[in-house]
């Protein structure tokens, strides 16, 4: 459930993004500019009068969000700037070209919002996951860029096994829609069913699907042990399995950044209970219920969890699960489960 950028982006913002590290969790942020002063300026949250070209307009809020101490500055600044002009990024914009008055009052507006540590996402209403751009909504969970690598790794694990693609494929917390659309292209003849316990995050996944001329089903159902006794979207079963589940320990959610803690869904898709394994465990003994004798389970965890979660499943044979294989991330961090149904 961490972080990213997307194609379009990745030559530059992507680079920006990975090399700050903006979308750890556990970011603080840069440290206040030194030297900035204020002192002339009636508003210092609009771009100065008589400022009109492209570059002059960024580097001033820039300093301004390093002078508030809004993490990633330059990002953020460049970012909205070019969203305003219609671009992904500032790359193939020329510096000195001029700005409307219109323009420069919308950037000025989108920016005011980042003042307030509004989440630049959620900002320009957006943001790229693999191919795809993807409508941002608060609190839906952002995409982080590790989660792209989780349908990397599952199209690189069906190449290499030669497997057929899977015929049905669940998702547990569906969130933007990001993976499960995701899937839904990289396996076209599948069905693929995208549950979330937040009503606004199944109607986000919805409007991406749509968006994306992507057929797929989405529940607003909590996945728990009553509702996979109960419910009729797991009385059939699945070829695989994917969840990004919450998994940070509740002691941690404090330590977490003001763009989290007062806009994301922190009780719903961050806050993973003591050890951060509450809806891990849940999935964990359910799963074999609602896989094919041979289905998979796909997890993105935090790096702490792989050994913990092989345990699991040894300790408790009963839940009718076998442990494959740990995957890295981008940071070499174990992040990614792979498991399979062990029902005879």
């Amino acid at each position: 459930m961490r972080l990213k950028l997307a194609r379009v982006m990745s030559t530059h913002a992507s680079c920006l993004l990975r090399q700050n590290c903006y979308w750890r969790i556990f970011d603080r942020g840069p440290s206040l500019s030194r030297g900035y002063c204020y002192k002339n300026r009636t508003n210092p949250d609009v771009a100065p009068s008589g400022i009109h070209n492209v570059q002059s307009i960024r580097a001033k809020w820039a300093e301004h969000f390093k002078y508030r101490n809004v993490p990633e500055a330059e990002v953020s600044a460049e970012l909205i700037v070019a969203h305003v002009l219609g671009s992904k990024t500032l790359a193939g914009i020329a510096s000195w070209q001029i700005v409307s008055k219109s323009k420069i009052d919308r950037i000025n507006e989108l920016c005011a919002l980042r003042l307030r540590r509004i989440p630049v996402q959620y900002v320009i209403k957006e943001w790229d996951f693999r191919d795809l751009v993807l409508e941002m909504q608060p609190p839906v969970l952002i995409p982080r860029p590790e989660t792209e690598e989780l349908i990397t790794h599952i199209g690189n694990y069906q190449t290499i096994q030669d497997l057929s693609p899977p015929r049905r494929i669940l998702e547990i917390g569906c969130g933007s829609g990001a993976v499960i659309i995701s899937l839904a292209k990289e396996y076209p003849e599948s069905f693929c069913m995208g549950l979330d316990q937040c009503a606004v995050a199944c109607e986000l996944t919805r409007r991406n699907a749509m968006k994306h001329d992507t057929a797929l089903s989405v529940k607003n159902i909590e996945f728990n042990d009553t509702t996979v006794e109960g419910e009729e979207v797991f009385q059939s079963k699945y070829d695989m399995i994917v969840s990004n589940p919450p998994y940070v320990p509740t002691i941690d959610l404090e330590s977490l950044s003001p763009e989290i803690l007062q806009y994301e869904d922190v009780a719903g898709a961050l806050d993973g209970g003591q050890e951060g394994l509450d809806v891990i465990k849940s999935i964990l003994r359910n799963a074999s219920r609602i896989l094919t004798s041979d289905g998979l389970l796909w997890l993105e965890v935090d790096s702490t969890h792989p050994e913990a979660i092989k345990k699991l499943v040894e300790d408790n044979s009963h839940w009718n699960m076998k442990y494959i294989k740990t995957c890295k991330d981008f940071m070499n961090k174990s992040r990614f489960c792979l498991l399979s149904s062990n029902t005879v």
